[in-house]
């Protein structure tokens, strides 16, 4: 749901089309990170200790924190 909102004001951010992509690419390739390395760490992780499915959703964290940087710049200009 909110990846909607996402959308609709990365539409209003004053970027060009290409930048819009890659903004979208960064969070839609997050969201999927970020979910699928729980299931990752699910299946191979142990406990009490770092895993691929760790780093995958820390790395997914990362490009979300991205994604709404780039949006919050964008609205600001």
């Amino acid at each position: 749901m909110l990846s909607l909102v996402y959308f609709l004001y990365l539409d209003r951010s004053g970027y060009s089309t290409g930048v819009q992509w890659l903004a979208g690419l960064l969070l839609r390739v997050g969201i999927l990170a970020q979910s699928g390395g729980f299931f990752l760490h699910l299946a191979r992780g142990q406990k009490d200790r770092s895993s691929v499915g760790t780093v995958v959703t820390r790395t997914g964290a990362l490009l979300l924190a991205a994604a709404l940087i780039m949006l919050a710049v964008g609205l600001l200009l």
